[in-house]
């Protein structure tokens, strides 16, 4: 039986320091009218080089085309793949799930194959997709069910909390995840917004706190009321800005006594939508990723 895992470039793998076979769909990202293949021919390194010289960098997202992800499938069909299971990230804040479905089911229709293809909403971004496609992979080649793996992937949205804070809103702004009347009041009163990704997988504003370092104080006690002693997997966000990630490491030091935090990256495709200047905390509690230990080292 040969099967094989894709996931959404969201995830980070093409940018995580981890060994693996997943294969990524590119999501597309235009700079300054030029457009990139997020984890192909434009890093996170580079987008946030570009952002920090030219604060006036414009940027847009969207979803790997229908004719893009009907080639891969064509491809995984040539090479005599049996099983194919797709992990993507949020439904809620992409078309991507929808699109990929919907060309999965496309492709079935007219094609002369005895392949299956999956097609699974892991309800997250960034790192935890990343992670929870690096479990779906171990237990798909395992020989596990798809239903297996669907209750593992639900039990670890369940038993995860990510919130993040966002010091310059223009980015939230330009990408219409904020209004220009919010905006201008919020920069005007100095006030940050902190975000939470929800189980359904939709990120909302869970807390508006003035000031930056108010914010990340109490970003670090809302993850921090869940950690305690609790079996757990925190790890930060880092969208770019090293002295948030600094500040943020201290006072997750100070709060929590916690050091050594892992400390991942986000994807082109999110920091496209908020910027650089970003930080964010999260973590799994008693149920983690079968996958966590392949990060004990970084």
């Amino acid at each position: 039986m040969k099967r094989i895992v894709l996931t959404t470039s969201t995830s980070c793998l093409d940018y995580l320091n981890v060994n693996h076979n997943i294969r990524s769909i590119h999501q597309h990202l235009t700079i300054n009218n030029v457009s990139f293949l997020d984890g192909h021919n434009i890093s996170i390194d580079k987008l946030q080089k570009m952002i920090w010289e030219h604060s006036n960098t414009t940027m847009s997202t969207a979803p790997a085309s229908d004719a893009e992800v009907l080639q891969i499938l064509h491809e995984l069909n040539a090479q005599n793949y049996d099983e194919v299971l797709i992990i993507t990230h949020s439904a809620r804040l992409s078309q991507s799930f929808e699109m990929i479905s919907r060309v999965k089911d496309q492709f079935l229709a007219n094609t002369q194959t005895a392949m299956k293809i999956w097609v699974l909403d892991s309800k997250q971004v960034n790192f935890a997709q990343g992670i929870m496609a690096l479990d779906a992979n171990e237990m798909f080649l395992n020989g596990q069910s798809i239903s297996e793996i669907e209750q593992h992937l639900t039990l670890l949205n369940n038993h995860h909390q990510a919130l993040f804070v966002v010091d310059d809103l223009s980015y939230l702004i330009k990408s219409k995840r904020l209004s220009a009347p919010a905006g201008l009041f919020a920069n005007l009163f100095d006030i940050k917004p902190m975000l939470e990704i929800q189980k359904d997988g939709k990120i909302e504003a869970v807390q508006k706190v003035r000031k930056i370092e108010r914010a990340i104080q109490f970003m670090v006690d809302g993850i921090g009321d869940l950690v305690g002693d609790k079996y757990c997997l925190p790890y930060l966000l880092n969208a770019g800005n090293p002295n948030l990630v600094e500040y943020t490491k201290q006072v997750i030091h100070d709060r929590l006594g916690l050091d050594n935090v892992l400390v991942t990256p986000v994807s082109p495709t999110s920091v496209a939508t908020h910027g650089t200047n970003t930080v964010g905390f999260g973590v799994f509690v008693k149920y983690i990723p079968n996958s966590g230990h392949l990060f004990q080292h970084q």
